[in-house]
């Protein structure tokens, strides 16, 4: 009788072998998809849909080098006869990296006949891509392109209420939206096919996308790079349906009708809202809850370069696995869940399986290399079961890394077809044996990584902290974003009914309007010893000179947070003056980027805050404050009394 462990050592590895076919004729069956795609498309002539206009001189390559895309076939009446629904394309980005500009202007670069309207999302005016989209809007002058300031998000990640900042600045004549990451490189046709794909399937599809494959750098060994290519080549058999449908969403590229968030369809835009994270996976069970078709056209495409660090994988795989545990509902709770377990199975089942494979293939080559000559040929060569399985393994895991190989090529076929011929070369350069490699380093960490990731609450995304509760997401407030919610907490609880304005808006007025406004301290001459506003008057110096220099002229008042100007403000515009408070005062002030300068003139990053309570400066200030008169007599005593006679 078979002993267990060696009866479980046997299942386990019929079960490694098993799962290896399963993606050996997985990535062949996708290769073949593609290339009948890539075929069609070849004899078609033409990537275009009755949605896109002109000729385009495939021999004249854009300003970035790519090929514009395919010839296009002349419409006929009952093509003309269609109207190109108005599209919004919105696109939230935070950040620049060095393709950004290249990826938009193929963005903009679009053969789509009908109205397109172009809405960049930040999260605030700062936001270090504004100066890059403000050259674009001057390189490209005939497209409407707008830029819009979302602000903060608390109760969703910051990408998705860009995303919905964005759908509200749209065009209530649009009929579809279309969300593009930044990293996306489109052909001239996407977006008609994109349209084409929910015209033609309209009802049913609730949204159609385009889907990214990883090209690694062509220099250097980058392993991490391979890693996250390797991760994502499963995710590709998803996508390649014939039928040019899929149950996968992919949020760099997806297309939705406004309607659908205007109205709330299926909650989709109350989910967003409410702890939303994952764009993607929350219309993907969407789709799967209310039978939704999701469109996959096989010609959106998308090659994506990709250059990670050890540091940018582990938290890349992190966000990937993280949200498999976020969601909405019960239904979406089982899904993630249960993509989680399986994934986190099968990794370990492959991963343990293929290394257990090698250990025996390793011992039997040193059993040969050993016993040779002291015993029988036919015995130290005897093809038992184990053995067995563990060379079909490994011939099913070269089987399987073909297939990848395979598919890959037809990817970058598709793609130079549709004006990207670089992308043929960077694909060729793949190296498939670092790829096999980086294909058991990753997988064999998922499990691990499943693990740390449902016992660790939090994860960082783009610079932002965001922890999970009960599925639902919420961004943490770095200290400054605490700072300045206590300073409006406490600006509430004032109760001041007098005109105010913003820190952010008042540095924005200064800019343009500096003449009309005049800023007024009224604060006492010990706190300011330690600094002011630059440009501010002292509430001595306006009253004396009120009905000179001042006159006519729009006042703001400032004290530490706002309470005492508040008072100011009052008896001003009883007085019949144009005046307002500066909302959460010097403090605002100091989150808004303002200056401050010390009575000398020279800029200074000190501030006085009257009191402990009160220190609530950007954290790269320094706050002083007065001390209860006991306490700072003990202080003079102990020689530690602050500066400035505080």
């Amino acid at each position: 009788m078979v002993a267990v462990p060696e009866a479980w050592a046997t299942w386990w590895r019929a079960q490694t072998l098993f799962c290896l076919i399963g993606f050996w004729f997985s990535w062949q069956w996708a290769a073949w998809s593609r290339g009948r795609a890539r075929r069609a498309l070849r004899k078609r002539g033409t990537a275009s849909t009755s949605f896109c206009d002109g000729e385009d001189d495939a021999q004249n390559p854009g300003d970035d080098g790519a090929r514009p895309g395919l010839r296009r076939r002349g419409r006929g009446e009952d093509e003309r006869a269609k109207d190109a629904p108005k599209v919004s394309v919105v696109m939230p980005v935070k950040g620049v990296h060095p393709e950004s500009l290249s990826n938009w202007r193929t963005q903009l670069r679009s053969a789509y006949r009908g109205d397109v309207e172009y809405i960049f999302v930040v999260e605030s005016g700062d936001d270090p891509a504004v100066p890059l989209i403000r050259r674009l809007m001057n390189e490209a002058k005939e497209a409407n392109i707008a830029i819009r300031a979302a602000g903060t998000s608390m109760t969703c990640s910051q990408k998705i209420h860009n995303m919905l900042a964005g759908v509200d600045a749209c065009d209530a004549r649009s009929t579809y939206v279309l969300f593009l990451d930044d990293d996306v490189r489109l052909h001239r046709n996407t977006i008609g096919s994109l349209v084409s794909s929910m015209e033609a399937n309209s009802p049913e599809m609730f949204l159609s996308n385009g889907f990214p494959f990883d090209l690694p750098p062509t220099r250097g060994v980058n392993f991490p790079s391979y890693m996250t290519m390797a991760f994502h080549m499963v995710l590709l058999i998803a996508f390649s349906h014939p039928g040019e449908w899929t149950k996968n969403v992919w949020g760099g590229c997806m297309i939705v009708r406004r309607s659908s968030f205007a109205n709330d369809e299926h909650g989709c835009r109350s989910k967003y809202e409410r702890g939303g994270y994952s764009d993607d996976l929350i219309l993907a069970a969407l789709c799967d809850e209310f039978k939704r078709t999701v469109g996959a056209p096989a010609d959106c495409v998308f090659p994506q370069h990709i250059e990670h660090t050890w540091h940018q994988w582990w938290n890349y795989m992190r966000r990937q696995l993280f949200v498999m545990d976020t969601y909405s509902t019960s239904h979406n709770k089982l899904v993630n869940h249960g993509m989680l377990l399986v994934l986190s199975y099968l990794s370990l089942a492959v991963t343990s399986g293929v290394a257990m494979c090698a250990f025996d293939l390793c011992a039997w080559a040193r059993e040969i290399v050993t016993e040779s000559g002291k015993t029988p040929g036919w015995e130290v060569c005897e093809w038992t079961p184990e053995r067995c399985a563990s060379a079909a393994s490994f011939l099913a895991f070269a089987g399987a890394m073909h297939g990848a190989r395979k598919m890959y090529a037809e990817l970058a076929g598709m793609a130079a077809l549709l004006g990207d011929e670089g992308v043929t070369e960077s694909a060729g350069a793949i190296d498939w044996w670092r790829v096999g490699a980086a294909f058991w380093c990753c997988y064999a960490c998922v499990p691990l990584m499943a693990v740390y990731t449902l016992t660790k609450p939090t994860v960082v995304w783009s610079g932002i902290t965001y922890r999970k509760r009960r599925g639902l997401v919420m961004r943490m407030p770095t200290d400054d974003e605490r700072r300045c919610m206590k300073i409006e907490r406490m600006n509430r609880g004032f109760g001041l009914k007098v005109p105010e304005l913003d820190a952010f808006a008042l540095l924005g007025r200064l800019k343009s309007e500096a003449s009309d406004y005049v800023l007024v301290d009224v604060r006492t001459e010990k706190e300011r010893i330690v600094s002011v506003i630059k440009g501010s008057v002292t509430e001595e110096e306006y009253e004396s000179g009120a009905n000179a220099a001042y006159a006519g002229k729009k006042v703001v008042a400032y004290c530490t947070i706002g309470y005492r100007s508040g008072k100011y403000v009052e008896k001003l515009i009883e007085r019949g003056v144009d005046a307002y408070n500066l909302r959460g005062s010097i403090l605002a002030w100091t989150h808004a980027g303002g200056e401050l300068e010390a009575p000398d003139g020279t800029p200074t990053r000190v501030v006085h805050t009257c009191g402990k309570a009160w220190a609530l400066p950007r954290s790269d200030h320094t706050a002083v404050y007065f001390d209860n008169p006991a306490v700072a007599r003990v202080k003079r005593m102990l020689g530690l009394a602050k500066r400035f006679g505080t």
